[in-house]
């Protein structure tokens, strides 16, 4: 059987793309508020599906484990906290105390 060389390809700005990144959205928002709320071990996948209006199997379509939907949590948060930081002091200040540890 012969495979198909045709690629398709998505455009950047398509709607299937916005409603992908809006599930996904969608799913942190909900997986932060139930984290906070119930701790990690008291939330499961369903819950997170449930609060983000998703299916549990949609939601392992966007990501493979509650623990990578942790994961992403934390890092987003971290980036919000030094996107923050980098606006609130200057760089010249903040790479001059780290030149001299």
């Amino acid at each position: 059987m012969l495979k198909s060389r045709r690629r398709y390809h998505i455009a950047p700005d398509s709607l299937r793309k916005r409603q992908k990144a809006a599930s996904q959205n969608r799913i942190l928002e909900a997986a932060r508020a139930l984290f906070r709320e119930r701790g990690y071990g008291a939330t499961t996948a369903r819950d997170i599906a449930e609060r983000a209006g998703l299916s549990v199997g949609s939601l392992f379509q966007h990501f493979p484990s509650k623990a990578d939907i942790f994961k992403t949590v934390i890092w987003a948060n971290n980036e919000a906290k030094y996107d923050l930081m980098r606006r609130l002091v200057p760089a010249r200040i903040c790479c001059r105390n780290y030149s001299r540890m």
